[in-house]
């Protein structure tokens, strides 16, 4: 139980995996790099990490000062409830991040935080995270960059939530901004609404998007997953942004393919839409199904692009 403020690199292993827990003493966290970080490698694996004596607001937190990235990788770990996030790579921290084969059960913010990026790799890769009270419009996976050349995969996980908060906001469950070539592929992706009185929002399962007049999410990739959605309408896919904005026809050429999406009966009633394209061209979606929806597939203000062999029923108002 404690706390550990590093400044290099180091690879902290459990002899077995799952047989070490560890408990975070100050709200602060568990782990924190807050260093020059280039060529670094640093790897957690393979504890139980949960909430000691102070709740922490983040489990592993990494803050690289250097302009040339290291390396962090987070295998084989059960996170328990945090505040905040599991895994934070600090804003603007240049990191080639791998989260793979951990869980995240309870309460908390978010999985994973990488945002800013002005260069890195990220891998999100057989994960099961269910928080049971989200509260918070944070993204459960939210990767973002501030430069070209980042990359960001997220699959083979599965991942719930369910509301509990009473603003009508979106909750996101992926989302990745800024990034070409993005790839969200072999997911279960689960919303659901809580049943307190109040409990009100929307929610994303999938979302790839540009913000940054800048930047460009062109060829994002939506593939394979499968999603049930039940909030209070939002998107079960969305590629491109749901009005004008600086991000206008940056997230062009995205494909959803052979996804099998459900909408709840609270979604549909909510104005949901299955898969959304807006303000893009050359959008694509094929061998998708759709179902339980009000609106299965829509294109708002693009152009180009085909959509073929997709089946949508139970749709309407």
């Amino acid at each position: 139980r404690g706390y550990a403020l590093l400044s290099e690199g180091i690879t902290i292993k459990a002899q077995t995996r799952g047989g070490v827990t560890l408990q975070s003493g100050i709200a602060t966290g568990l782990f924190r790099w807050s260093a020059d970080l280039s060529g670094n490698d640093i790897t957690i694996d393979g504890f139980i990490i949960e909430e000691g004596t102070t709740a922490a607001n983040y489990y592993i937190w990494v803050d690289n000062s250097s302009a040339t990235k290291g390396t962090l990788t987070v295998t084989h770990c059960s996170f328990s409830a945090p505040v905040f996030y599991s895994v934070y790579n600090g804003t603007s921290s240049d990191m080639d991040v791998t989260v793979s084969n951990c869980n995240h059960l309870g309460g908390g913010r978010s999985f994973l935080n990488s945002v800013d990026m002005d260069d890195g790799d990220v891998l999100i890769q057989n994960c099961t995270v269910n928080i049971s009270e989200k509260n918070n419009s944070t993204p459960m996976i939210d990767i973002d960059a501030s430069a070209s050349g980042v990359t960001a995969i997220v699959e083979d996980c599965t991942l719930s939530f369910t509301i509990t908060g009473t603003v009508a906001q979106e909750y996101p469950q992926v989302r990745i901004r800024n990034i070409d070539d993005a790839i969200i592929r072999n997911n279960s992706l689960s919303v659901f609404l809580g049943t307190g009185g109040g409990v009100d929002g929307s929610a994303a399962l999938a979302i790839i998007e540009c913000d940054d007049a800048t930047l460009t999410a062109h060829r994002g990739k939506i593939y394979n997953n499968t999603g049930f959605n039940d909030a209070d309408g939002g998107f079960l896919a969305r590629i491109g942004q749901d009005g004008s904005s600086v991000g206008d026809n940056l997230a062009n050429d995205g494909a959803m393919v052979n996804n099998l999406f459900t909408g709840g009966d609270n979604f549909r009633a909510g104005g949901g839409h299955g898969m959304f394209f807006g303000f893009v061209t050359d959008c694509n979606s094929y061998f998708n199904k759709v179902k339980n929806v009000q609106l299965g597939l829509l294109c708002k203000q693009t152009t180009g692009g085909g959509h073929f062999s997709n089946e949508i029923s139970n749709f309407g108002a």
